[in-house]
């Protein structure tokens, strides 16, 4: 039971990090111009997307690694599996 505690801690961690980093990320990417390039050699309506911020996922794993941590940190005396603990050298 404390491993789905901790898988719903982590995701739910994850997925409100993720939206608050995408929230600050893309206005920084289009700032810099770092957007996505369209070919002349394909499909008319791709022009529409020329600009698109990329490097989105950057924000989704920021939040990941920092939801791993975090879950790690909190739940670490509730481990009783100490192989794991070693494992991950927490």
């Amino acid at each position: 039971m404390i491993f789905f505690e901790i898988y719903l801690t982590t995701f739910l961690l994850t997925l409100f990090l993720t939206i608050i980093l995408t929230k600050k990320i893309i206005p920084i990417l289009s700032k810099k111009k770092i957007g996505q390039k369209i070919l002349e050699i394909g499909p008319n309506w791709h022009i529409s997307k020329e600009g698109t911020p990329t490097m989105g996922g950057v924000a989704f794993l920021i939040a990941s690694l920092a939801s791993v941590i975090i879950v790690l940190i909190t739940f670490k005396s509730r481990f009783e599996n100490k192989e794991l603990l070693s494992i991950l050298n927490v």
